[in-house]
């Protein structure tokens, strides 16, 4: 079973040099992955009404049927899932995943073992998955290898195996595993000697794709450079975390490391809260309640306080 195959990124890069006519050609010549790149670039996460979606789901589906490992992976998920406007159909998933797998892709391998974890609730088979994952490199395989060992989830508990993991998954990229050893670091627990330094700079690895760590920087600066703060909880409201939408409100509220801006503040509240922060939402109820940044409004502040309450 071959270890290395081609990524999307390695797709994206191979036919970065080509005009999108070039693409379409080689598609129509019956190219496997220019139709699966063509379905990357213009079906996927694409209008479900477009005139041309039978056209791209076609190219898809032929692609995987060419044994495209992505194409198999991809198509896999969408059945099993019921998402891009598949039917779902999680025999049917599974069984392209497994394909997919047996060829050796990687993310196949890694989906399988979070299906079996979180959908299918068969820790062993997850645990297994988890094991061929990282036994090839996969950097997620191997960080959820390591929250096996470590809660003893489909094995027996190992923290020695669970610390291995976690520090190989580390220092392939993985950030959770990044952003998760940096609050070890941060905390001295785990196994791990206290080291604030090390916390940030584990923490400002996972940050450039991982807004917990963008959070935890946020925490970590607040008091003595409320300026960096204000930047890691922007980066990470940017990246959609709800703690970061609200901790920006508080500091535009505050005008704590930016000027103060009560109507920035209130939409920063409102965003969050509407996307079930509890404190967000107690917030947004003052601002209404006081009218911060918005026209006082009486209704939607008893509102807003009991939707922070719920």
């Amino acid at each position: 079973m071959p270890c290395v195959l081609e990524t999307i990124a390695d797709l994206h890069e191979r036919f970065s040099d080509l005009g999108e006519g070039e693409i379409w050609a080689l598609a129509d010549e019956g190219d496997a992955a220019a139709s699966y790149f063509l379905w990357t670039v213009f079906g996927e996460n694409g209008d479900l009404n477009a005139p041309d979606r039978d056209l791209l789901v076609g190219m898809l589906k032929d692609s995987a049927a060419k044994g495209n490992h992505l194409a198999v992976s991809d198509l896999g998920l969408y059945l099993f899932y019921g998402s891009q406007g598949f039917e779902e159909d999680r025999e049917g998933g599974l069984e392209l995943l497994r394909e997919a797998a047996d060829m050796g892709y990687r993310n196949a391998i890694f989906n399988l073992g979070v299906i079996h974890e979180f959908e299918l609730y068969d820790l062993e088979r997850a645990f297994d998955y988890y094991l061929a994952g990282a036994e090839l490199g996969d950097p997620d395989s191997m960080g959820n290898l390591s929250a096996c060992y470590e809660d003893g989830k489909g094995t027996e508990p190992n923290a020695e195996e669970g610390r291995k993991w976690l520090m190989m998954a580390v220092e392939n990229g993985n950030a959770v595993s990044q952003n998760y050893y940096a609050t070890l670091l941060r905390d001295g627990e785990g196994g791990f000697e206290r080291d604030l330094e090390g916390a940030r700079e584990w923490f400002e690895e996972a940050s450039e794709t991982n807004a917990d760590a963008c959070f935890n920087l946020g925490l970590m600066h607040i008091d003595e450079n409320p300026e960096l703060a204000f930047e890691y909880y922007a980066r990470g409201a940017d990246m959609g975390h709800m703690e970061c939408m609200n901790n920006l409100g508080i500091l535009y509220k505050d005008g704590q490391g930016v000027e103060r801006d009560l109507e920035a503040a209130f939409q920063w509240f409102k965003v969050s809260a509407s996307l079930g922060n509890a404190m967000a939402a107690y917030n947004l109820a003052r601002a209404y309640g006081n009218g911060e940044g918005t026209k006082a409004n009486h209704t939607l502040d008893i509102d807003w306080l009991r939707a922070s309450a719920e």
